[in-house]
């Protein structure tokens, strides 16, 4: 805008986005071949943050690229994907096909570091949201493992960070564990303090004495062993720690909660072993690698199984480095039937981008031995949201008038209600449920007397109010000022964004509903795209709403 008087003049400029009505995904193609495979690339997507990629190796590790971008650019924010999110520029800032990930901002270990600070604790541990009170053992243990890997790596970790961690970490070590998982996480903290020179001994010998007494059956397989194991190791403690490993095997950890399904569990195992015990690699299952990629290529990872596995295959190329790269090849083969031959970098894990007009890539190899390929393709999609879409999770979505009808047409200036209904659907309940609204163009959400930054807060424990099994009519969890109705306790954690609202919380198999008010503040016709939630930890639950149009008028 620029206004003049005279000789003078005056300018005043303001930014408005522009969003397609779809939501950014990340689709990782993944596989192994020997000899060659040709690969169909089907999605067409806005130029804008488009990333189009493909890699191959005879290492596993070529599979990092790609969830390396799937957590780049991961949506979501409580401390375990945060920490998550950092994991590749700990992990692979100094490999040369990866040292472009230091600069990444999202996930950057600077970033990271000041985070934690702003969420540790007193007693060392980490708040799991950002204003919240509450903190997960787990989650804090595993913030620790990824400050003590970037320490290790020769990065700049401040002190006071690890040792508040350290008196945590020898608290849960000498805690008698409830259940199997509080010990999973008991032997975790035991193994990362004897990454750090603390003698846990006896600590040790007390996990393993609980662990055969109430788990007689299940320890000796479970990952809980392996942590037991590496720590044995770490103490010099050779015989020991050979025949507590020697029971572990892939795929027998028992899924007791969110931070232990197999992929995770998985790589955590190959990670001890590469680390700890590399001779065993030589032992690895024929399957396992193959096993590995079918899950990246079904798309079974999160966040946590993502950047575990990420730091599983660095230690597994470590271990393997004495390997000479063979020759390998990409062609890709465009729109017009044309055949073009990628250049590919040198070294063992090369990746090149290919042209939007791409219809397939073919891989090849001269080498005798089992090859792994990637194809990323992240962005926007420029075909319209799919239809209504309901696995283990339903999303429904209607814009309400003032008298609590139905609208798809409103004047300049009114407020609408956004009326949203979920539930869980084949399950009774799902615990790490997310659910993002995109707002239509020409509206702004209504803030009540509150800045955007103060609905994060939490306002109390459901237990401070008189609510000692969370599911009462307490108020716990978020603060929300900005919603007009909400169940009980829902939601824990609310994000809100220029272009979204983004809520954490439980669904339960009954319907669950919340509204809040939009405005309308510019005249037009506009796509509503599609509400859309999932379960954070679990890849198969999937819902997403019908799309729709709504139109702003003068009035």
């Amino acid at each position: 805008f620029t206004a003049t008087h005279g000789s003078s003049t005056a300018r005043l400029a303001t930014t408005v986005s522009v969003r397609p009505a779809s939501t950014f995904m990340t689709q990782l193609t993944a596989g192994s071949f020997k000899g060659s495979t040709r690969i169909a690339v089907n999605r067409t997507l806005y130029p804008q943050f488009r990333t189009l990629e493909a890699s191959v190796s005879t290492l596993p590790l070529a599979l990092a690229h790609g969830l390396t971008s799937y957590l780049d650019h991961y949506p979501y924010s409580c401390t375990e994907q945060l920490v998550s999110q950092a994991m590749p520029a700990v992990v692979l800032a100094r490999r040369p096909e990866f040292g472009e990930l230091k600069t990444h901002g999202n996930g950057s270990l600077a970033g990271l570091i000041d985070e934690l600070r702003a969420r540790q604790n007193g007693d060392g541990s980490f708040r799991y949201w950002a204003g919240g009170v509450d903190s997960v053992d787990f989650v804090s243990v595993y913030a620790l493992h990824v400050l003590l890997e970037a320490r290790q790596r020769g990065e700049a970790v401040p002190d006071d960070l690890l040792e508040s961690g350290k008196a945590f970490l020898l608290r849960l070590a000498r805690r008698d564990g409830d259940n199997l998982a509080d010990e999973r996480t008991s032997a975790y903290a035991l193994y990362l303090l004897a990454r750090q020179g603390v003698i846990v001994s006896n600590e040790a010998a007390a996990l393993q004495q609980r662990l055969v007494t109430h788990y007689p059956k299940q320890w000796s397989s479970d990952i809980v062993a392996a942590y037991l194991a590496a720590t044995y190791q770490l103490m010099q403690q050779g015989s020991l720690a050979s025949q507590t490993i020697a029971g572990v095997r892939f795929g027998s950890s028992s899924l007791i909660d969110r931070w232990h399904e197999p992929m995770s569990d998985d790589a955590t195992l190959l990670y001890l072993l590469a680390r700890h015990f590399p001779a065993r690699l030589q032992r690895l299952p024929d399957t396992f690698l193959d096993t590995l990629v079918e899950r990246v290529q079904r798309g079974e990872y999160q966040s946590l199984s993502a950047a575990t596995t990420i730091l599983a295959l660095d230690a597994y190329a470590t271990a393997s480095e004495h390997l000479q790269a063979p020759n390998l090849a990409i062609q890709a083969t465009l729109a017009d039937k044309s055949s073009l031959a990628l250049p590919l970098p040198a070294g063992l894990f090369p990746k090149v981008g290919f042209a939007p007009e791409t219809r397939a890539l073919q891989f090849s190899t001269d080498s005798p031995l089992r090859a792994y390929y990637l194809v990323n393709e992240s962005g926007f999609d420029r075909q319209p949201t799919g239809p209504v879409l309901t696995k283990g999770l339903e999303v429904m979505r209607e814009f309400l008038d003032a008298n609590g009808k139905a609208v798809q047409s409103v004047k300049l200036g009114d407020e609408v209600t956004v009326h949203l209904r979920f539930r869980a659907i084949g399950r009774e309940r799902i615990d790490d449920a997310v659910l993002v609204d995109l707002l239509p163009g020409g509206f702004d959400l209504v803030i009540p007397g509150a800045a955007p930054e103060d609905q994060r807060l939490y306002t109390s424990t459901p237990e401070a109010e008189g609510d000692a099994d969370g599911q009462g009519e307490g108020r716990g969890g978020c603060l929300c000022l900005w919603l007009v109705t909400r169940p009980p306790n829902f939601p824990v954690f609310a994000d809100l964004r220029e272009d979204r609202v983004v809520v954490y919380g439980a669904a339960t198999s009954a319907v669950q509903e919340f509204s809040y008010r939009i405005k309308a503040t510019n005249v037009g016709s506009y796509v509503v795209p599609a509400a859309y939630g999932e379960s954070m930890y679990d890849s198969k639950v999937r819902a997403r709403s019908a799309a729709d149009h709504i139109s702003v008028i003068r009035p």
